[in-house]
């Protein structure tokens, strides 16, 4: 019988390392509290352009960003899959 795994936390991509993963986990509080406003802010000011494409693109809708045609794709991939 195979056993479910827990869904891969986008906060620690295994690419990047774990100042990335800070800078990642950072801005997922800020979602959790909603300050979509100030995690906006902190991407866009403290974080590389690496760094921000790991953020989901509907969360990164809600904290007011703009999407690119590959943000759109990624977008609805990820909803097809839920």
């Amino acid at each position: 019988m195979a056993t479910k795994r827990k869904p891969k936390d986008w906060t620690e991509p295994r690419h990047l390392d774990e100042v990335d993963w800070s800078a990642l986990k950072h801005i997922k509080l800020l979602c959790n509290k909603q300050k979509y406003q100030e995690a906006m802010e902190y991407a866009t000011y403290s974080c590389d352009t690496e760094i921000r494409e790991q953020i989901p693109p509907d969360l990164w809708l809600k904290m007011g960003g703009q999407l690119t045609s590959t943000g759109w794709e990624k977008l609805k991939k990820l909803k097809a899959e839920v």
